[in-house]
């Protein structure tokens, strides 16, 4: 692979990455009290970790317990009156034990350090993957990711969705290597977030990848008899319930759909319109369809170059689809990007494709939309454009490929 990006083409990227990059660690600052008192998300897994070494892991779901662990090392807080709940699958707790024999301030530093180290792992699978011989350097690629939004939302979040993308990155890596058994296994991983990571396992299934599956569900196996055991089978019997409390009901501590950069949010996520259940019918329809369209892509998905453009769809088909995507977990669209990096577009198919992305790169319209505006929903729209554009990208080659080899399959 040829290089991509000239030295000045370079310069102007690493200066508008460090010009993100600045605002990003300028905010940071700027929040740096409300992260010391305890109001990003990482107090709900400190707590429950917290819950788990006491030996109390049983009660990680019960609000009561969860909010007299989180008091012990939080300050009072204006944002919430109860706890931040812990709502994820309970073997993720045992992964933050170890940061609960450090202070909630320094757990925290840590788990930041944590994701920087996890994101040059990123970095270093994603050049091997996707960016052999572009000229594009390790560091270049964390400066990028650093300078990438959803990417830092997690940091001042103290959020997981970096090591999902590591997981997923490292699952990708290992289907271009035809391991698709170990893809399986590194997917099952990433079940700390099931929403994103199931409808993409899903469609990997339905493109014949059942290898795949197969790894899946064997790690799955391991991870449910880790968690009953942890929590009990009765407690994890009732995580769905917990769970399905947690979203419908206003005041259990969910995040505001406006907020949410999915389609459950792009359709609901409205004045006056969060309170009419009869839409989420429309939610499902519309994320069973997507989910049909991006299947619909088998044919082309076997053919070994056209799979990194149909991985991208499956990644965005999945972060649209995901019934609480917020903000950090789009760090998935890391992938997509690197995938426009690795084809080196030109002209009129590097328009269509780059201006849907464009501004998902600039970090005052996150700003702007979501902390200013509150309506994060609005970035649907933008992932529903880029979506369809790889399609009709992918599309027009696989149309072009057929007629020089007219037994190549459209369908």
């Amino acid at each position: 692979m040829q290089a991509i990006f000239t030295p000045y083409h370079k310069r102007i990227a690493r200066l508008f990455c460090i010009a993100m990059l600045g605002m990003h660690l300028f905010f940071l600052w700027n929040v740096r009290t409300r992260i010391a008192r305890g109001d990003p998300d990482f107090t709900a897994f400190y707590a429950a970790a917290t819950l788990v070494r006491s030996g109390h892991a049983v009660d990680i779901y019960n609000p009561s317990e969860q909010f007299s662990a989180q008091t012990r090392f939080t300050d009072d807080s204006d944002l919430r009156r109860g706890p931040l709940r812990y709502i994820h699958p309970p073997f993720e707790a045992l992964l933050f034990v170890p940061f609960t024999f450090f202070p909630y301030r320094a757990a925290f530093i840590l788990w930041d350090l944590a994701n920087v180290g996890m994101l040059v792992a990123i970095a270093v699978s994603l050049r091997a993957t996707l960016l052999p011989g572009s000229g594009i350097h390790i560091w270049d690629l964390l400066l990028g990711l650093l300078a990438f939004f959803p990417i830092f939302a997690n940091f001042f979040q103290g959020q997981d969705a970096i090591l999902l993308l590591l997981v997923v990155a490292l699952a990708f890596r290992a289907m271009k290597l035809r391991a698709d058994f170990s893809a399986g296994c590194w997917m099952a991983l990433g079940l700390f977030r099931f929403q994103l990571v199931i409808p993409l396992v899903l469609v990997l299934a339905l493109w014949g990848r059942r290898r795949i599956a197969l790894g899946f569900i064997s790690v799955t196996a391991v991870l449910v008899l880790v968690s009953a055991v942890m929590v009990g089978w009765e407690n994890l019997m009732r995580y769905p319930g917990y769970l399905w409390l947690w979203a419908s009901v206003p005041g259990s501590g969910r995040t505001p759909r406006s907020l949410l950069p999915s389609l459950l949010g792009l359709i609901t996520g409205w004045p006056r319109l969060d309170h009419i259940h009869w839409l989420v019918a429309i939610v499902l329809l519309v994320s069973a369809w997507l989910v049909i369209v991006v299947a619909g892509m088998k044919n082309r998905a076997q053919e070994p170059r056209f799979f990194d453009f149909c991985f991208a769809c499956a990644i965005l088909a999945s972060v649209l689809v995901g019934y609480n995507t917020s903000t950090y977990d789009l760090a998935l669209l890391v992938l997509p990007l690197a995938v426009m990096l690795r084809e080196g577009l030109t002209g009129l198919v590097r328009v269509r494709l780059l201006l849907p992305i464009v501004p998902l790169l600039i970090s005052p319209f996150w700003f702007l939309i979501g902390m200013y505006w509150k309506n994060f929903n609005v970035i649907a729209i933008f992932l529903l454009w880029w979506l369809f554009a790889l399609r009709h990208e992918l599309l027009r080659r696989t149309g072009t490929a057929s007629a020089l080899q007219p037994g190549l399959p459209l369908a």
